[in-house]
């Protein structure tokens, strides 16, 4: 009877430290979850997205303006965005990184295109010294540390399919799923629904994909008539010019715009005229009067010298030929002039 007790006294023991066991794995396990599963909705909570603002512990990221660009150097347009970057840690941070967490895709009829950063954009705004040092300075800062505390601008262009399309921006974390943000919509040009779902582009944005690009500046000015062009600003003389020299146009004479070969064609003319014109002084005939001296011969021989009393004298040429005149010193004039004539280059003449 003994034995039996102490038997049972040890499974009792055995099932009691069984259960404990039990018990206090399972309360491991459940905080285990319920601190992973904290810690993942603090995370989540760092990072916020709303309007084209990313916003996590460290930096605020915020869309300020966007416009469809064209470099001449590639096919196809770009979205040149401006970023407004503020450091809200303790710590420098470097422009570039933050660009790294966003992401554009442009919807088009079939596909969402993922969009390429570092769009040429350092001449499409315009080939002069001065502006396109600006935009290179503006890639060169996105490698330059921000201090905690500042803001800064930011710059970035994207390729684009077309100026058609909206194009869509996302945060692009590798431990969040794009899926958790509502897309920040950007309406292009040629975009007129209004209706596209999720869309959230502010009035800013839409202001600024209006703005004109330099590509459309440049086929405005082709359409241009010589009294458009009287308040005309330096850049669209600039962008005429360029639009001039890459389609092979020119202007004429009266400021119409026409081809190049009709322009070389009539400075070909031109130089041909006057060529004949100085040849033929002028009248259309052949140059036969070709100095002073022979102007006065003819002069002397149409119209004699008065009995030897007449000195005949070339006083100037111009465009019409040569100007002469008779002087009689016994003239009562005060020039002494007795005749006076036009002797053309063609060897006609007449009296003044």
């Amino acid at each position: 009877m003994k034995k039996l007790t102490i038997a049972f006294f040890l499974c009792s023991t055995l099932l009691f430290s069984a259960c404990s066991s039990d018990k206090k794995a399972d309360t491991t396990d459940s905080t285990r979850t319920k601190l992973t599963t904290t810690s993942s909705n603090e995370k989540k909570k760092e990072v916020t997205f709303n309007d084209g603002v990313l916003e996590t512990k460290d930096y605020k990221l915020k869309v300020v303006t966007s416009e469809v660009i064209q470099s001449p150097s590639v096919p196809s347009p770009g979205l040149y965005v401006t970023f407004e970057l503020t450091n809200k840690s303790k710590k420098n941070i470097f422009p570039y990184q933050i660009l790294h967490d966003i992401s554009f895709k442009q919807k088009t009829d079939t596909s969402l295109v993922n969009m390429t950063a570092e769009y040429h954009s350092s001449d499409a705004f315009g080939e002069d010294i001065e502006t396109v040092n600006k935009i290179n300075k503006r890639s060169n800062d996105q490698n330059n540390e921000l201090l905690p505390g500042k803001s800064i601008e930011v710059f970035e262009g994207y390729s684009l399919e077309d100026n058609i399309h909206e194009v869509q921006m996302l945060p692009d974390f590798d431990n969040r799923k794009q899926s958790e943000f509502k897309p920040y919509i950007i309406k292009l040009i040629g975009n007129t629904d209004s209706d596209a779902e999720g869309s959230s582009s502010s009035p800013t944005n839409q202001s600024a994909s209006q703005e004109e690009t330099y590509e459309q500046l440049k086929q405005r000015t082709l359409k241009s008539t010589p009294t458009d062009r009287v308040n005309w600003s330096n850049k669209e003389w600039e962008a005429f010019g360029m639009a001039l020299s890459e389609n092979g146009l020119a202007m004429d004479d009266n400021g119409y715009i026409i081809t190049q070969a009709q322009k070389d064609q009539i400075e070909a003319e031109r130089q041909k005229s006057e060529q004949v014109t100085e040849s033929q002084g002028g009248h259309g005939a052949p140059k036969v009067v070709t100095s002073e001296a022979q102007a006065v011969q003819i002069a002397q021989s149409q119209f004699g010298d008065n009995n030897g009393a007449w000195t005949w004298g070339c006083m100037y040429e111009d465009e019409r030929g040569y100007f002469v005149k008779a002087t009689d010193p016994n003239d009562g004039t005060m020039t002494h002039t007795a005749k006076s004539v036009f002797v053309h280059y063609d060897g006609s003449v007449t009296e003044n």
